[in-house]
């Protein structure tokens, strides 16, 4: 998998050197043409940033007198910034995938081979299904967010402390942390806390901020009593 990731990555920002254009109202392809250097290339090269760029890209030319031939193309240009960026960010990639295969234990078996066989073509089997049902705009950022998709997860479950894929244990990190009693200075906010909890069949933490709003707000604790009792009268029924 890690070979794998590594390989999509290097050839995504492979250069060619040599090309074979086809011709567009025959369709067939014409004699190899030879490029010595990166500024030679007439077209866009890099991913996820372009490092050529050719200059009919980045805008209109000058205009020309009618009958006047066209002019030899520029030179493309060439961001050595963007091959860094790029050369960095797959690095990371992998290094994230690296961390969370180990952080998992994941093991080879012919199990996580599958698994791993059936992401890999899902990956480059749905950017057409995503730019014929999102746009090509879309369909253009796909790719991208996948492969870089190791290095969010892995500061997630760094963050996190997590260490094994128990889903209802990682689903549980993400609730939002139960207010205690001490985080309330209103009777009736903390009796709306008591209700809820109680409602969510939390009863044993319901039973016990009833019995606290009662020692903190005596004008409350006739309230409060009842709600024990009723409550206590609901545990008894249940068994």
């Amino acid at each position: 998998m890690v070979l794998a990731w590594a390989w999509s990555g290097y050839w995504s920002n492979h250069p060619t050197f040599v090309y074979w254009p086809i011709d567009r109202n025959t369709g067939e392809v014409s004699d190899a043409k030879y490029y010595k250097k990166l500024s030679d290339m007439p077209f866009p090269l890099g991913w996820p940033f372009r490092y050529v760029m050719p200059n009919d890209l980045l805008g209109p030319g000058p205009p020309l007198p009618v009958g006047a031939p066209p002019p030899p193309p520029a030179p493309s240009r060439v961001y050595p910034w963007a091959m860094a960026a790029n050369l960095l960010l797959i690095l990371l990639a992998i290094f994230c995938v690296v961390y969370l295969l180990q952080r998992f234990a994941v093991k080879f078996s012919l199990r996580t081979l599958l698994i791993a066989v059936t992401l890999f073509a899902l990956y480059y089997s749905l950017p057409r299904l995503v730019g014929e049902l999102t746009g090509i705009r879309a369909w253009g950022w796909y790719r991208p967010t996948v492969y870089f998709s190791p290095i969010p997860t892995a500061l997630l479950v760094k963050t996190l402390g997590i260490s094994e894929l128990n889903w209802p244990l990682i689903l549980a990190r993400f609730k939002r942390r139960q207010r205690s009693f001490e985080d309330f200075d209103d009777p009736e906010d903390t009796l709306a806390a008591a209700a809820r909890l109680e409602r969510r069949g939390d009863w044993s933490a319901a039973m016990g901020m009833y019995r606290d709003i009662a020692e903190k707000w005596p004008d409350q604790a006739a309230y409060a009593e009842r709600c024990q009792a009723e409550l206590a009268e609901k545990q008894s029924a249940a068994g």
